[in-house]
């Protein structure tokens, strides 16, 4: 007797279904993959942080492309540098504060951001003043030797003379502690603070650079299959596939995650846990460059 042909049992599509938020997790999971430029950037920032303090200390500024992976690399550092916290327990140490920077070039914002990260105690009806001081014992006591400030371009949407004060509370805080400041960012605050040269002078930049179509992006992108649990990764040595995903992303860190993850998800939707060349055509995907056309 012939035997029946057994199709995989397709995964539930309710908005909010079990499968689907499993399937989520295991594809979207955030993670570090390893990789010769992300290695490189731990390595420059541990020498920033290394440093001995002084009144004057070097400072860093990471520029990149929007989904470059300036993001992911600092939080990384932190993850390497401070200590795991016990929940419930109140730290001691915080070697690595890193903030958002406010929306704007808002000082008073900025400490309060501070304050938030490093869960103090703090009214917002304080004044800068007060906030300061906070920040600058707060600091001191929990030994911190570096100040990390994501989203530092988020000031240029300030009036200029805000842009000032705000990059003068930056120098402020890190002669005041002696320690160096990280901003992360893209060129466009790299050219703004360019703009002052004591500013400039300090902040030595940080580029990070895209992937190039080579055998390290080839990596990376097995590495993202391996950690969603997708053992299907023939298709990622094909040169033809390699080109077209780094044309589609402009072989951005992060584009190239999520591109490689909707694969996967389209892939293990499909029912068949088989990447082919023309899913690439099927899912839904603009690439970054027609997102800023579109939106001028």
């Amino acid at each position: 007797m012939k035997q029946a042909h057994t199709r995989k049992k397709p995964l539930g599509t309710s908005l909010f279904g079990d499968d689907l938020d499993e399937l989520y997790d295991r594809i979207w999971s955030p993670c570090w993959i390893k990789t010769k430029a992300g290695r490189a950037g731990l390595d420059h920032l541990e020498r920033i942080y290394k440093q001995p303090k002084s009144h004057r200390p070097q400072c860093c500024l990471i520029v990149g492309e929007p989904a470059a992976g300036k993001t992911t690399l600092a939080r990384q550092f932190v993850r390497t540098v401070n200590p795991s916290q016990i929940p419930g327990e109140e730290g001691t140490c915080m070697p690595v504060v890193y903030v958002q920077s406010p929306p704007k070039a808002d000082a008073a914002a900025l400490y309060t951001n501070i304050l938030r990260e490093v869960d103090a105690p703090y009214q917002a009806t304080w004044q800068v003043a007060r906030k300061q001081d906070q920040v600058l014992r707060l600091l001191t006591n929990l030994k911190t030797r570096m100040l990390m400030i994501d989203e530092l371009h988020c000031m240029l949407a300030g009036h200029f003379n805000d842009r000032n004060v705000y990059m003068n509370v930056l120098k402020f805080l890190s002669n005041e502690l002696q320690i160096p400041l990280v901003g992360i960012g893209t060129r466009d605050v790299h050219r703004a603070i360019q703009t002052d040269q004591q500013f400039g002078n300090r902040f030595e930049p940080y580029v990070i650079e895209s992937f190039k179509p080579d055998k390290e992006y080839v990596r990376f992108m097995v590495q993202v299959c391996k950690h969603a649990n997708f053992d299907d990764v023939a298709l990622l040595h094909k040169s033809t596939f390699v080109r077209r995903v780094h044309t589609m992303t402009k072989g951005l860190t992060g584009e190239t995650w999520n591109l490689i993850c909707r694969l996967i998800y389209f892939a293990e939707t499909e029912g068949n846990r088989k990447l082919k060349m023309n899913m690439l055509d099927q899912i839904e995907w603009v690439m970054p460059a027609q997102r800023r056309r579109a939106a001028l």
